[in-house]
């Protein structure tokens, strides 16, 4: 083998054996044992650790029963053998594996604060009202509460039998032309 031929056979181990860089963040919680998501996916209990390929932001939330939801905005910021031109050498000339670890600030969790019965009332009742009316006070009377709306619906099967009636049907509700409540 002549030398321009080792030569191209050394290039082409080096590359093909290069290095690669493992990236791994570490979220942390007091207590710990809550749900960590990071961008609305679930990475596990605390302490979780992911693997990422991207640095920048992340949005991480905590979840844990008994505490507040904490939202919080995270930066994993690149080592400077991450930085243009290093990084190919990092990524592709190194002989090993570089890890590049990241800690997150742990995150305090606040206890929930119990719900009070009328304030749990009053949002159930904000929740029906944007549901059935499309807006949170549609209808809702001078003494604030939301007026009470029924209809006894009732789907008779011989409707079905009438030759000259079309029906159209939308939910749970029965449209019949021409008759009007």
């Amino acid at each position: 083998m002549n030398r321009t031929n080792k030569w191209w056979v050394l290039c082409t181990v080096a590359v093909l054996a290069g290095g690669c860089v493992r990236r791994t963040a570490t979220f942390t919680t007091v207590p710990e044992g809550a749900l960590v998501y990071v961008n609305d996916e679930e990475i596990g209990r605390t302490p979780a650790t992911m693997e990422f390929t991207w640095y920048g932001d992340y949005d991480v939330a905590y979840r844990l029963d008994g505490y507040e939801t904490q939202r919080t905005h995270s930066r994993i910021n690149e080592p400077w053998y991450q930085w243009f031109p290093i990084d190919f050498f990092a990524e592709v000339l190194w002989p090993g594996e570089l890890h590049d670890h990241h800690d997150v600030p742990t995150e305090v969790l606040a206890p929930q604060a119990p719900v009070q019965r009328d304030e749990l009332i009053n949002r159930a009742t904000e929740l029906r009202n944007e549901a059935v009316f499309g807006t949170s006070n549609a209808n809702t009377n001078a003494s604030g509460t939301a007026n009470q709306v029924s209809w006894n619906v009732q789907f008779d099967p011989w409707f079905l039998d009438l030759p000259n009636v079309k029906l159209k049907c939308c939910s749970s509700v029965l449209f019949i032309p021409g008759l009007e409540a």
